[in-house]
């Protein structure tokens, strides 16, 4: 029967990343109280984390890129990359992301100036291509996941 009064419907449902991202801070110590109540003063190191998390049920959310510029916290001059992140001299950066070894933390290095080896996909950029920036590339979070990056810097 040629009359055009049939019809076909489909559902289609799409699943798209839901990243939230947060970002703190805390002081590590300083050149006057060392780690007891340390306070924001020049020569004190401060701890960013940076969490990134990929809601439940949400797809894998691929090639995730963080860029943080710390230009707004600085009034004049550069920041300090403080180097002595991990037990080992020139570690600064350290992430932990569920591809690394169950979500173990993962040091990465910025010796004399040149940026970290990819580990896992995930390549590390701080205060080399651009004075003052972290930039971290190539992550990826599965429904549930989280990776979370931290480093210091030195209040100059």
């Amino acid at each position: 029967d040629r009359d055009a009064q049939h019809s076909s419907q489909d559902d289609y449902t799409i699943v798209t990343a839901a990243l939230t991202i947060s970002k703190a801070s805390s002081v590590v110590s300083d050149p006057v109280n060392g780690t007891t109540d340390p306070k924001r003063i020049p020569g004190a190191i401060i701890q960013y984390e940076i969490t990134i998390s990929n809601g439940a049920g949400a797809a894998t959310a691929t090639s995730i890129a963080i860029t943080d510029s710390l230009n707004t916290e600085i009034t004049e001059g550069d920041i300090a990359f403080n180097t002595q992140f991990g037990a080992t001299a020139g570690n600064g950066f350290s992430i932990a992301h569920p591809g690394f070894s169950g979500g173990a933390f993962v040091e990465y290095t910025n010796i004399a100036g040149v940026e970290s080896p990819a580990r896992g996909g995930v390549e590390a950029d701080w205060n080399v291509t651009t004075s003052n920036v972290v930039t971290i590339t190539n992550i990826q979070l599965a429904a549930g996941e989280s990776a979370v990056i931290r480093f210091r810097i030195t209040i100059q």
